[in-house]
C-alpha cells in the first residue's frame, strides 16, 4: 500500500504530458513509499523551497513523491537566487496570481516551469556509486539530454543539461538526499534563461 503525506495527497492531478513521461519510469517495479517522500525530504532539508515552488506550480507534486523511480538534479535556493524577480513572476505572475491561474501569459509560464522541472530529472535510481568515475549521457523526462561527468575527481559531478541550443552547467553534490525510489543531487547552478524561449 502506498503511503502519502497529507500535503501530497491533496495536490491536484498532474498534466497528461508529464504523467506519460513518469509512467515510462514506472515500468520498473515501484517500492512502497516510506514515511518521508521526496518532496518531504527536500522540504525538511530547507535548501529547496524555490525549487519545490516550481514543482508545485507545474502540478507535478504527485509524481515527484517517488511513486515512479527517478533521479533529480535539484537547484538549491542559492543557485536560484540570481533570478529572484523572474522566478517570482514565473511562479505567481506579474500580478501576483498563481502561474496558470489567470493573468497575461499564464499558460506559457506554466509550460516553461514544467519544462524546467522535467529537464532536471530522468528515469531510474542512480546513486553516486553508479556515476562517480564515469561519463554518461541520459535523456531527461523533457526529452532533452543530460551529460554527467564524474571523472573530475572528488565527490562532485559536473552536470550539463541541454535545453534547445542552450547549456546549463552545474556542479552536483554527491552528498545526496534519498527517499524511496528517488535520489536527489543538490546542484549549484540554474540557468533560467534556458527556459524563457
Amino acid at each position: 500500500m502506498l503511503v502519502f503525506t497529507r500535503r501530497a495527497a491533496l495536490r491536484a492531478s498532474v498534466g497528461s504530458s508529464l504523467a506519460a513521461a513518469f509512467a515510462l519510469a514506472g515500468k520498473a517495479s515501484a517500492q512502497p513509499l516510506g514515511p518521508l517522500d521526496a518532496l518531504s525530504v527536500m522540504q525538511d532539508d530547507g535548501r529547496f523551497s524555490t525549487w519545490l515552488g516550481m514543482i508545485s506550480a507545474a502540478g507535478l507534486d504527485r509524481y515527484a513523491t517517488g511513486r515512479y523511480p527517478y533521479t533529480m538534479f535539484a537547484p538549491t535556493n542559492a543557485a536560484m537566487s540570481r533570478y529572484p524577480y523572474i522566478v517570482r513572476d514565473l511562479l505567481y505572475g506579474t500580478g501576483g496570481s498563481r502561474a496558470g491561474q489567470g493573468g497575461s501569459g499564464a499558460m506559457p509560464e506554466t509550460a516553461r516551469i514544467t519544462r524546467a522541472v522535467r529537464s532536471h530529472a530522468y528515469a531510474g535510481v542512480h546513486p553516486p556509486s553508479e556515476l562517480i568515475g564515469k561519463k554518461t549521457s541520459v535523456k531527461a523526462f523533457s526529452g532533452s539530454e543530460i551529460e554527467i561527468d564524474g571523472t573530475g575527481g572528488g565527490n562532485v559531478l559536473t552536470v550539463i543539461m541541454h535545453i534547445g541550443t542552450t547549456l546549463n552547467t552545474a556542479k552536483a553534490d554527491t552528498e545526496v538526499l534519498t527517499a524511496p525510489n528517488v535520489v536527489i543531487y543538490p546542484i549549484d547552478s540554474f540557468n533560467l534563461e534556458s527556459f524563457m524561449g
